[in-house]
């Protein structure tokens, strides 16, 4: 079994996924409109050499928005896996949705061992990709989500709403 802090990260990024969508979404546009900053490089005795377009190419490779690429991919990967089964259903009504575990298992007609054990499956197979994708270090128990997810003006993750 996971530990229950690689655990809770797994679900904070299942949580605010969308806000990982939009976050990437807006970096890429704010460098892709943006010409400040440009790699400049000093040539002896004749000036500067500007080229804006390896400034950005290299800007949109940068590491945070390649961890977020990649939380996108894995989570993509698992609605995929789980396409069409109540797994994914549970995953789009507690993590997208936010909705109270009693009315998640009323919905799927499952009992709440059903639930959890669901649940764990999910977040064991996103910890699986994590580790293949190299953010997720099951040895030393370490895991890296995107820098903005470990703010504290975030809100709190799984709000039980009812329908």
């Amino acid at each position: 079994m996971l530990d229950s802090n690689i655990f809770r990260a797994i679900e904070k990024v299942l949580y605010h996924y969308f806000d990982i969508k939009r976050e990437l979404k807006d970096k890429e546009e704010e460098i892709m409109n943006s010409h400040k900053n440009e790699l400049r490089i000093n040539i002896t005795n004749v000036g500067f050499y500007s080229d804006p377009t390896a400034s950005t190419a290299i800007k949109l490779c940068s590491e945070e928005l390649e961890l977020m690429r990649k939380w996108i991919q894995i989570v993509d990967l698992a609605r995929a896996k789980f396409k069409d089964t109540g797994k994914e259903r549970l995953l789009e009504m507690k993590y997208f949705e936010e909705l109270a575990i009693e009315y998640i298992c009323s919905k799927l007609h499952i009992e709440r061992r059903t639930f959890y054990h669901w649940r764990d499956d999910i977040v064991v197979y996103i910890a699986n990709l994590a580790a293949k994708y190299g953010l997720y270090d099951p040895e030393n128990n370490k895991i890296e989500i995107p820098a903005f997810l470990t703010a504290k003006s975030l809100k709190k993750c799984g709000t039980k709403k009812n329908k």
